[in-house]
This record gives C-alpha cells, sequence and structure tokens, in this order.
C-alpha cells in the first residue's frame, strides 16, 4: 500500500531547506511556497505559490518543483500524479516598459507634490498587476513578481500532481 499523505508529505520535505522560500528569500529572488495540504489514504493534494520576477525564473523553480515530484514518486510506483499550471499574474513591468511616459509622468507628478520618488520593485502589487495585462493603464508605482500557484494530487491509491493557477484550471 502507499499511502499518498506520506508521498505528499515526501514531496515538501525534499524541497530545498535554505533558499528558494519566502523565509529565506528577499527583494527579487524567486521562491517556491506550500500553501495548502490536504488528503486521505487513497488521494493528496498539495497546494504551492510558485513567484519570481521573470517568467525564465518560473520556469526554473517549476522545474525544480517538477524534478522533486519525480524523484519521490520513483519510490512509490503503483501510485500516478499530474501537474496543473494556472498563471496567477504577472510582473506588470512587462506592460509598464511599453508606456515609459508613464512612468516619467508619475515621477514629475510625485516631484511636484515635494516628495522624492523611489522606482524599485516590490513584492505584491496583484490587483495592478490584473488591471495592467486587462489593458488598463498601469499604476507605475509597484512592479510586483511573476506568480503561479501549484495544486496537486488526486488519483487512485498513490495521487496525481497538479498544478494550478487561479483562477482558471489548465491541465498538463
Amino acid at each position: 500500500m502507499e499511502h499518498a499523505i506520506k508521498i505528499a508529505a515526501a514531496i515538501v520535505d525534499r524541497l530545498p531547506k535554505e533558499t528558494c522560500s519566502p523565509e529565506t528569500t528577499e527583494g527579487r529572488q524567486g521562491f517556491l511556497h506550500p500553501i495548502g495540504i490536504s488528503g486521505t489514504l487513497e488521494q493528496a493534494t498539495l497546494g504551492f505559490i510558485v513567484r519570481d520576477f521573470t517568467d525564465a525564473g518560473l520556469q526554473e523553480k517549476e522545474a525544480l518543483f517538477e524534478g522533486i515530484v519525480k524523484q519521490v514518486m520513483t519510490g512509490y510506483p503503483r501510485s500516478t500524479w499530474r501537474l496543473e499550471i494556472k498563471p496567477q499574474y504577472r510582473n506588470m513591468k512587462q506592460v509598464i516598459d511599453q508606456y515609459p511616459e508613464l512612468v516619467d509622468n508619475a515621477m514629475e507628478a510625485i516631484r511636484r507634490s515635494g516628495l522624492t520618488p523611489v522606482k524599485t520593485s516590490i513584492r505584491g502589487g496583484t490587483d495592478g498587476s490584473r488591471l495592467s495585462f486587462m489593458g488598463i493603464a498601469p499604476a507605475p508605482t509597484s512592479l510586483p513578481a511573476n506568480t503561479r500557484s501549484i495544486r496537486g494530487w488526486n488519483g487512485s491509491a498513490g495521487r496525481t500532481w497538479k498544478r494550478r493557477y487561479r483562477p482558471s484550471s489548465i491541465w498538463r
């Protein structure tokens, strides 16, 4: 018998401990972040956020995560898994870079108000990112990281791994 909760726990245990998590990163460093686990003997689901400031960084972390899952699953030959990946939000800097005049105008307005503008990247900014990619003019004050979420595990006697990015599902 292969226990889905124990398999899920093994995957979480194999995550990097000194890097690649919110508590060990800062600034523009991306991470893998477990956000939920549920299951029974027969199936389990893991939820993760994958965050990075670049698409290439997201792909690297997804590959790292998938490699961990594949490695763990070699020890459970009667179990199955699948991964579901769904974009959650993207770095709105990709949109802002198309409209440099917005940044210039915002910086000038800040200067006129007597403040000193500071241009920097932040962690966060989900709403601004979604609006930017919908075609609504971006607010150039925050440049959030790309984010994806991973949810997983469904199947019989072992489990299916899936990555899910909110709000819709894309199965791979």
